[in-house]
């Protein structure tokens, strides 16, 4: 298995290799002006073209809704990909065999083996053969089954719906017509090894076939229903290097043109999906077999921020609804839940009504608080102190998975008025049932913090003076690296500014200058390249405006140091005789020792 990241030697192939015209003109329509490329901006609507590729600097800007990037950061925008697959996708673009620093050191080669976009062919190459069966002669009973659930054909050719007949090696048999490896069909999880003698048998036999395809389209591992009662019920392909059931979801292919805040519903199984798509609803997914996991949830928030979990609505379906929901509280999105009749899977809901059934499941989803409130309720006996303290405990779980500051106290305040107890006696037992994986002790009470960054409270001040470090350090050259040397560990707060700043002072060459081509490829985080794209395509030019705006940044940077410093003076009780002049000693000495430093 593939290990380490990505070699920044590989990286630098893979950007020099990428011609970023032909590469967005793939996804839009360019049309030439001057030395760049301008077209209609594909992350925002817009009539006239605000949206600039850079051939020269091997970049995109929007100057409308301010996207702005390298050819990795648009392979991340428009695929909702992380940086490791986007590298994976250029590379494969470009011919490019990837090879990984180890986490001991070391550059290694790929492993031998197949790789992944082996495994992709071989999986495409199985789905062709399981859709021939499902059609042939082998595939009467399964099509009869299909025809029975409702299930109409033109769906069977749009899911990649398909038959593995029943037998030990058709396969196999037909695999090695093709000339396609043991290996491959073994690392793919289609075939297994005898345990006895050589070669292999089918993995999957005797039935129904749906193709589970990856964010861009790519057949990554199959999902085989039984057709004569026998268990397991449903099988899926083993984990491989390209396929992870805690990761995957059925369907997702479908949300790549998907707009960004429209509503993804999330269903339990393969037939669900498909018969939501017979009625022509939209965005809608299923896991694999799995309760939904936090990878799953952070998939999903690459496509949207409004969840519609749509379960059974009987006891197991009611429960799995209530985790569902806690787990994308915790990734900060709006959260509903919709409930179907007992008894009633979504695809024979939506078999007897149609695509006004799915109106009724968009139409009645209710705000997952208001859903987990009536689950606690309805077990809860709150008419004793007992019951009343059971049902603070469930609901003030959820309130810890919610990540939004502003929804969690609005949350707290609600638990508050239904159960009748007093918010502050509410917060008391938050602190003594807090997870411990939590930075703070009590919900409600953790300081302001951005969407992505830990739980702390910065001054607008400071956060003004870190961005103007970094911007001025980034465009400023070589004088700004050297003042930079008046910095001390402490001065920058904020974790993403601070590991921004890091990777800067890391990629300063010998001269001073920062080397921006080694430092962008070295950033994988979100998070991180949307703050260096910010700085590095800003349009700040004068250098003389940011030399003013990095020692502006350095003399806040003191002021909050000989803030500290008096504060840790009068707290250690001396009087204010002595406070000044140890202030002004402290600040004498430290302004000594930089003029000695500077250049």
């Amino acid at each position: 298995m593939r290990t380490g990241r990505i070699s920044e030697q590989t990286l630098v192939r893979i950007r020099d290799a990428t011609e970023i015209v032909s590469l967005v003109e793939s996804y839009v329509s360019l049309k030439r002006s001057g030395k760049n490329w301008k077209g209609l901006c594909p992350f925002h609507d817009e009539k006239t073209p605000s949206f600039t590729v850079s051939p020269d600097h091997g970049s995109y800007n929007c100057f409308g809704c301010g996207k702005k990037g390298s050819a990795f950061d648009f392979v991340i925008a428009m695929d909702r990909v992380e940086f490791r697959e986007a590298a994976e996708i250029l590379a494969d673009r470009s011919g490019i065999e990837i090879e990984f620093d180890e986490v001991k050191g070391g550059t290694t080669r790929a492993p031998s083996g197949p790789q992944k976009t082996d495994l992709h062919r071989a999986n495409k190459w199985a789905a062709s053969f399981f859709r021939r069966e499902l059609l042939g002669e082998r595939g009467a009973d399964c099509r009869a089954y299909l025809e029975s659930r409702g299930i109409r054909p033109e769906q069977w050719e749009k899911f990649g719906i398909g038959y593995a007949p029943e037998g030990w090696s058709f396969l196999v048999d037909a695999a090695v017509q093709r000339n396609i490896p043991e290996d491959l069909l073994a690392d793919a999880g289609l075939a297994k090894r005898r345990e006895k003698g050589p070669g292999l048998y089918d993995a999957f036999r005797d039935r129904l076939m749906f193709s589970i395809r990856d964010s861009l389209d790519r057949v990554i591992a199959f999902g085989g229903r039984c057709l004569d009662g026998s268990e397991p019920k449903y099988l899926n392909s083993p984990e491989t290097k390209v396929f992870s059931k805690r990761k995957s979801l059925y369907g997702i292919e479908s949300l790549r043109s998907h707009k960004f805040g429209e509503p993804v519903f999330v269903m339990e199984g393969y037939t669900d999906v498909v018969m939501a798509g017979q009625v022509g609803a939209k965005g809608c997914v299923a896991t694999l077999g799995t309760s939904l996991t936090e990878e799953h949830a952070r998939v999903l928030t690459r496509y949207t921020n409004r969840v519609v979990l749509v379960y059974d609505g009987d006891a197991a379906g009611r429960k799995a609804a209530e985790r569902g929901a806690e787990l994308f509280c915790s990734v900060d999105a709006s959260i509903q839940i919709s409930r179907l009749p007992a008894g009633q899977d979504p695809c024979d809901f939506l078999l007897e009504r149609g695509k006004e059934g799915f109106a009724t499941i968009e139409d009645g989803a209710e705000d997952f608080f208001e859903f987990v409130l009536a689950e606690v309720r309805e077990r809860s006996d709150l008419s004793n102190v007992s019951g009343v303290a059971q049902a603070a405990d469930e609901l003030l779980k959820m309130a810890h998975a919610v990540a939004n500051p502003v929804k969690r106290g609005l949350v707290l305040d609600r638990i508050a008025r239904e159960l009748g107890l007093r918010r502050g006696d509410l917060l008391d037992r938050a602190r003594t049932k807090a997870p411990r994986s939590r930075p703070s002790p009590a919900p409600g009470l953790e300081p302001e913090s951005g969407p992505s960054e830990p739980m702390q409270t910065v001054a607008p001040a400071q956060r003004r003076a870190e961005r103007q470090l970094l911007r001025a350090l980034l465009r400023g050259g070589a004088e700004g690296t050297n003042w930079a040397q008046r910095l001390q560990p402490g001065d920058v707060i904020l974790e993403p500014h601070r590991a921004l700043l890091e990777r800067i002072l890391k990629a300063k060459g010998s001269g001073g200058e920062i080397d921006i081509p080694a430092l962008s490829l070295g950033v994988e985080d979100l998070q991180g390249r949307e703050l260096l794209n910010e700085f590095l395509l800003s349009s700040e030019r004068d250098l003389e405006a940011l030399r003013d705006q990095l020692l502006g940044a350095l003399d806040f940077f003191e002021r909050e140091r000989d803030r500290k410093e008096i504060a840790a003076i009068k707290s250690r009780g001396l009087g204010d005789d002595n406070l000044e002049a140890i202030v002004k000693r402290l600040r004498a000495s430290r302004r000594g020792k930089e003029d000695a430093e500077s250049p």
